[in-house]
């Protein structure tokens, strides 16, 4: 009788720890949870942009990216949506984009605010099987006809909304930052 009693006890145990840890997971960790089951085969890029004119951030409540592999698949990845930002509710957005993607080196192709859409080829990164990617902030400086590219650490507010909705799987990024190029 002892012997189950110990037994009861270190099944209640395990289901407090697995449930404790389980609570914590959030819609958005168990998506990517549920998707790194179901193709093992993807890695996941975590990463935010943004567009200045001339140095000066433009406003922009919708940020997209689109993404090409090597082997011509693309994605488009939504970057930010800020709700009412008319009002300048920045803390209420949500910053930073997920794609789950397949193995290879993964190029941004275009960035875009709203239905406006800069191609070109701004930075690239490599997506290993499995992996989850933080690809970090990749700045898009536009000056008239041209324009230069940055990749930077993420900011306090994109860390900040990411560990919200996902911090179970921020937490196992690894800092692997675009390789810029030139528009």
């Amino acid at each position: 009788m002892l012997r189950f009693g110990r037994l009861l006890a270190a099944v209640v145990v395990i289901t407090l720890i697995n449930g404790g840890a389980k609570s914590d997971m959030t819609d958005k960790d168990a998506v990517v949870e549920r998707i790194r089951r179901d193709y093992p085969e993807r890695g996941f890029l975590i990463f935010d942009v943004t567009i200045l004119y001339d140095g000066k951030p433009r406003p922009c409540a919708m940020v997209h990216a689109d993404l090409k592999s090597a082997d011509g698949q693309t994605q488009r990845v939504d970057i930010r949506y800020i709700p009412g930002w008319l009002e300048l509710r920045p803390a209420d957005g949500n910053y930073g984009g997920f794609a789950a993607l397949g193995p290879g080196i993964w190029k941004v192709t275009g960035i875009g605010c709203g239905r406006l859409t800069y191609d070109g080829e701004f930075g690239d990164v490599q997506i290993k099987s499995g992996e989850i990617i933080n690809g970090g902030y990749l700045v898009l400086n536009v000056r008239g006809r041209s324009g230069s590219t940055r990749t930077e650490d993420m900011t306090p507010l994109t860390l900040a909304s990411l560990r919200k909705r996902a911090p179970l799987t921020f937490g196992k990024a690894v800092k692997r930052y675009f390789t810029n190029r030139r528009p």
